[in-house]
C-alpha cells in the first residue's frame, strides 16, 4: 500500500511540473554582409548569429507573448510578432528587405498580415521610419485624419481576411 501512495504521488509530481514552451526562430537573410542581427522587446535583448549564407536559427525563452523589433542594421528591422511555443521561420532579402520579407510556420499568418499592414501604410504615406512621413499622419485636419484613418481601417480588414484573431 506505501509502494502504490508512492507512486501516486510521484506521478501526481511529475504531471505538476511546468512544461517548457520552446519558441524558435529561423530563416535566411540573402545578400547580408551582417555577422548578426538582434531581437529587442521589453526588458529583452537577444542576438542572433548569421552565418556566412545568412541562414539562422535560434531558440528563445520569450518574457512575454508580443511584439519584438527584428533589427539587422540601423535601416533594416522590422517588427515580429511572436509566441510562446512559435516555431517561426523567415526569408527576405537584405536588398530589397520588407518587401521581400515572407514567413512561414507557426505565427506566419500574424507577421505576414504585419508586413501587408506596413506596405498599406508605406504606400500611402512614405518610410514610416522617417519622423517626415510620420508626421503627414498627424499634421492634417481632424476630419482629413479621420477620413485617412476610415480608408487604411476598411484596406486592412481586406487585408485580414486570411487571418483568424485568436482569442
Amino acid at each position: 500500500m506505501r509502494k502504490i501512495l508512492f507512486l501516486l504521488l510521484f506521478i501526481c509530481f511529475l504531471s505538476c511540473q511546468e512544461k517548457e514552451i520552446i519558441t524558435t526562430i529561423s530563416g535566411t537573410i540573402k545578400d547580408t554582409e551582417a555577422k548578426e542581427m538582434e531581437l529587442e522587446g521589453i526588458n529583452f535583448s537577444k542576438k542572433i548569429l548569421l552565418q556566412a549564407n545568412g541562414a539562422f536559427s535560434d531558440t528563445l525563452d520569450l518574457p512575454y507573448d508580443g511584439m519584438y523589433y527584428l533589427i539587422l542594421t540601423d535601416e533594416k528591422s522590422f517588427y515580429v510578432y511572436l509566441e510562446k511555443g512559435f516555431q517561426l521561420q523567415l526569408e527576405t532579402n537584405a536588398d530589397d528587405f520588407i518587401n521581400s520579407l515572407k514567413y512561414s510556420g507557426s505565427g506566419k499568418d500574424e507577421n505576414n498580415y504585419l508586413v501587408q499592414k506596413n506596405k498599406l501604410i508605406e504606400s500611402k504615406y512614405g518610410d514610416q521610419s522617417n519622423f517626415e512621413n510620420v508626421m503627414k499622419i498627424f499634421s492634417v485636419e481632424e476630419n482629413v485624419f479621420l477620413e485617412n484613418i476610415e480608408s487604411l481601417k476598411k484596406k486592412y480588414v481586406g487585408k485580414i481576411s486570411f487571418f483568424q484573431y485568436k482569442k
